[in-house]
């Protein structure tokens, strides 16, 4: 074996390895959220509306207090407060006329929080924060958080406010959750938990997926080079797409086209009949790893119906026997990658030829 073939089988067995490997990680498709479907899960807005409406106790979700009994025991309160009268502020302003995303309050507590999805925290937690140690004062609790999907870093300052997660909160959550999910409205409880689902996707708490990163962190050169040989075999394969347009163009069958044929997305050779001034037929010429394909449509539903009775003339009849149907599409002939273009050229042409003495026979 010389030295180039060595080369060659020694990175298809690294390319077997890797395809085994890969095989071997945890399953990572999984079902889209609601919010994920509707196109709005990073909007800050939106998920501040949501968290408003369970955070007040006495909305339609019948959760009651879940979500402030969660958030107290993120927050570390041991013995949590009275939850009698609660009012949930969306967007209160400050006196710098700034305004905080959540304010949750009672007469027993005062909890500030600014959620943080995706955008920078650039506001004025100090001027913030004064503004909620005012409304809370005299209170037995005053909370100022900032809740995102990962925590702030140590390095910045929060002038008095304690960064938190989702994910903790999540987890408080669903530890309390059996508690209250008996007298709370069914579509509510499946609406939380499409949130909870959305913004833990948002934060990449999803174990499978990082383990699949973390794949192609690892090989990632091994996969570069594993899909340059592909893009380069594609090249080669596109390469065949064009050198057999030229050849059936060159070739007489050709001239009985309407017009010259062309490439598709450049694994594509297109071959179109005008059959009077109603009727457009084609043939797709498809050449994929597997093989090459050639496809016998019409165009409009008009000159499909015109198809159906060509196929019925003995010229193209003796020919397709019984075909493949795929999509009003005629799969008349395969071949292999291997096989010699002029083989496919001339198997091409006698086609064209059947369709045109087919045609004759319909229209005379």
């Amino acid at each position: 074996m010389d030295t180039e073939k060595q080369a060659d089988a020694k990175a298809v067995e690294a390319y077997l390895k890797l395809f085994l490997a890969f095989q071997k990680l945890p399953e990572t498709k999984r079902n889209r959220t609601l919010l994920e479907v509707s196109g709005y899960p990073h909007y800050e807005n939106v998920a501040s509306n949501i968290l408003a409406f369970y955070f007040d106790p006495a909305e339609e979700h019948g959760l009651k207090d879940l979500l402030l009994s969660a958030f107290f025991q993120m927050a570390g309160k041991e013995e949590l407060p009275p939850m009698d009268g609660v009012q949930v502020f969306r967007e209160t302003g400050t006196d710098a006329a700034n305004r905080i995303d959540l304010i949750i309050e009672n007469e027993a507590f005062t909890i500030g929080i600014e959620n943080k999805i995706f955008h920078w925290l650039a506001n004025d937690l100090e001027q913030y924060a004064k503004f909620i140690d005012r409304r809370g004062y005299g209170k037995n609790i005053v909370i100022k958080a900032v809740l995102g999907l990962n925590p702030i870093p140590a390095t910045q300052s929060l002038n008095g406010f304690t960064s938190y997660t989702y994910t903790q909160l999540w987890q408080q959550v669903r530890a309390i959750l059996g508690q209250y999910i008996a007298n709370a409205n069914p579509k509510w409880v499946t609406y939380l938990i499409d949130f909870m689902e959305t913004t833990t996707n948002l934060a990449g708490h999803n174990m499978d997926l990082k383990r699949t990163d973390q794949f192609f962190i690892e090989h990632n050169a091994l996969i570069e080079q594993l899909l340059a040989e592909r893009n380069a075999f594609l090249s080669r394969l596109n390469q065949k797409v064009t050198n057999l347009r030229t050849m059936i163009a060159e070739a007489p069958a050709g001239c009985a086209l309407s017009r010259a044929p062309w490439v598709y997305k450049g694994s594509c050779v297109v071959l179109d009949f005008q059959m009077s001034e109603s009727y457009a037929i084609a043939f797709d010429l498809y050449l994929e790893p597997r093989g090459w394909e050639l496809q016998l449509f019409g165009r409009n539903g008009k000159s499909t119906g015109f198809l159906h009775k060509l196929i019925g003339q003995p010229t193209l009849q003796d020919r397709t026997g019984k075909l493949a149907v795929a999509n009003d599409r005629y799969i008349v002939q395969t071949w292999s990658i291997q096989t010699d273009l002029g083989e496919i050229r001339d198997a091409v042409c006698a086609w064209i030829e059947a369709v045109i003495e087919a045609s004759k026979a319909v229209t005379d």
